[in-house]
């Protein structure tokens, strides 16, 4: 708790700690980084590679003579507290606070260079890939003796209850929505045949009646359109909270072990519950009424086509419909999303973005570490290098969405000016029947027959890659489900809030550490404690002390049972 205080403010908490201790007879374990903090402690352990090297009073352990491991330690430690003091006071001669700044900063780098070169701490900090996949592998087989599911049926039953009416009636503006989308090639082409009339007259009173019949229709689709759109997009902040909530709960029964992992660090952890959760509600509420919406949109469109059109031109037309779908899909894929974090998976890039978010929180967190030793730049130099990367694929893409966009247009331009072709050649040899009707007539029965299925295989095509861009991309909303519910999934090791287990009588403060040994969960080829023993009386002020990364505040995790050895 000291040791990052000045000697003036050490000596007051120091005061204080002593105050609380022998008022509240507390059982007391201490981590000492400064050893005149620990002077008069009933017992101090000397830890050295994770096992206790010496045991006794601070002057017991001094009387070891040089060599004795906690005499080295002290001796080291006075030999840098002169040489601090020495450092202070040439600084305050020069009666410069820049130089005495510098000079104090390459004493302090110095120092945490030499302790860095002798820990272990860097080493447990290092990720064990194989230990993540059989983690990932025992919560899959945890998650495989429940009852299977599916992730929309799973998620449905996450959803408040009181949501379902919304549920019913955002489906049901979507089916109006798409039967209306369905009969707006049907008005377009009507709308067009309103001025081939000879009659100015006529030609006034069609395009009047036309327009407002278009104008009623376009506010009635909106109004569908916002209704369902807004009760689904309620729903789905609805859900998204829920899981967001449930999520959390569960993160907070987590096992301390549990968030050593990479995949589990605060920045991957902010960034899926951030910005990967908001994409699973998509799996639902959108999900339906984008369903319920096309299947109407299809239905509706196939009436028109055969009831008003001609069925020569309409199966044609059907026939080029598979095209112009995997064309105007390619151009998708390539052309930049209109929602980028809607279209996360997309990105072969996603990796890095994630990586850099992480990079943010994390350096954001422990600012105060990167100040320490002067990392700013370097951390700043990584993060440009991701960016720089990002750049790259950005530009690729954007290349790749102006090809893309070119090839699928020509495409599908140039198969509509094949079924005009294909229609107009078979009003010319006769086969649309226009003979059997008055010139004006069979003009617009002509228009019909080969502009209805024309236009409105065009207007649905369009109409469909518009929805597609706006919406959750299905294979990242399926992607975060599938994470999301091996979270859910995933037992807790040590569960802070389960009621089972031995419950002990009585607690006197008694701690007993028999031969422990232990190493963390993504470094378990390099133990932190190798045969731990030590026994402390109740209310005994015992002190750990020894180099950096001996395993002082491991033992003090397990006592706390962060984790179990």
């Amino acid at each position: 708790a000291t040791s990052a205080l000045d000697n003036a403010s050490e000596r007051i908490v120091q005061a204080s700690l002593d105050d609380i201790m022998r008022k509240s007879h507390f059982t007391s374990v201490t981590v000492a980084h400064r050893l005149t903090t620990i002077k008069y402690c009933d017992k101090i352990a000397v830890v050295q590679k994770g096992v206790i090297v010496e045991e006794g009073t601070y002057d017991d352990l001094l009387a070891v003579g040089e060599g004795g491991v906690f005499h080295g330690l002290a001796a080291k430690q006075q030999a840098n507290q002169a040489k601090d003091v020495e450092v202070m006071r040439v600084a305050a001669e020069a009666s410069q606070v820049e130089d005495s700044i510098s000079v104090r900063h390459v004493e302090v780098v110095e120092g945490l260079k030499a302790l860095h070169q002798t820990s272990s701490i860097g080493a447990s900090l290092g990720i064990v890939e194989a230990v993540v996949e059989t983690a990932e592998e025992e919560a899959a087989a945890a998650a495989a003796g429940q009852k299977k599911q599916g992730p929309v049926r799973r998620l449905l039953q996450m959803s408040p209850k009181s949501d379902r009416y919304l549920y019913v009636i955002g489906v049901s503006c979507a089916a109006v929505t798409g039967i209306v989308q369905g009969l707006l090639g049907l008005l377009f082409v009507r709308s067009l045949t309103a001025l081939s009339y000879p009659s100015p007259d006529k030609v006034e009173s069609e395009g009047v009646l036309w327009g407002l019949i278009f104008i009623a229709v376009g506010l009635g689709q909106h109004a569908f359109e916002f209704i369902s759109a807004t009760t689904l997009g309620i729903t789905g902040e609805h859900l998204t909270t829920a899981l967001r909530t449930t999520l959390m709960a569960k993160l907070l029964r987590m096992e301390v072990g549990y968030f050593d992992y990479e995949a589990n660090t605060m920045g991957a952890l902010t960034e899926f519950l951030g910005a990967r959760v908001a994409l699973v509600q998509g799996l639902v509420g959108e999900q339906l009424g984008a369903i319920t919406k096309f299947l109407f949109l299809i239905s509706t469109m196939l009436f028109t086509m055969f009831y008003w059109g001609d069925w020569r031109v309409a199966l044609v037309t059907l026939g080029c419909l598979p095209i112009m779908g995997v064309t105007m899909g390619i151009a998708m894929q390539a052309a930049m999303p209109m929602d980028q974090a809607k279209q996360a998976s997309k990105d072969n890039d996603n990796e890095v973005k994630k990586s850099a978010g992480a990079v943010i929180g994390e350096v954001v967190l422990g600012i105060r570490t990167v100040a320490s030793f002067n990392a700013e730049v370097k951390f700043y130099e990584d993060y440009c290098k991701q960016m720089d990367k990002l750049l790259a694929v950005g530009k690729r893409k954007a290349v790749q969405a102006g090809v893309g966009l070119f090839l699928a247009f020509a495409i599908v331009y140039s198969m509509m000016g094949a079924q005009i072709f294909y229609g107009l050649w078979l009003a010319s040899v006769g086969a649309l029947g226009a003979a059997e009707a008055g010139c004006d007539s069979s003009s617009m029965l002509i228009m019909d027959k080969i502009m209805v299925p024309i236009i409105a295989t065009m207007m649905v095509t369009f109409l469909a890659s518009g929805h597609a861009m706006m919406a959750t991309d299905a294979k990242a909303a399926a992607k975060a489900a599938k994470e999301l519910f091996q979270r859910f999934d995933q037992a807790s090791l040590i569960d802070p809030t389960s009621a089972e287990g031995e419950r002990l009588p009585a607690v006197r403060g008694e701690i007993s550490v028999c031969d422990v040994v232990f190493a963390y969960p993504t470094a378990l080829d390099r133990p932190a404690c190798r045969g731990y023993s030590l026994d402390i009386e109740a209310g005994q002020t015992v002190a750990l002390c020894g180099p950096s990364g001996s395993g002082k505040s491991t033992i003090v995790a397990l006592l706390q049972r962060f984790y179990d050895p």
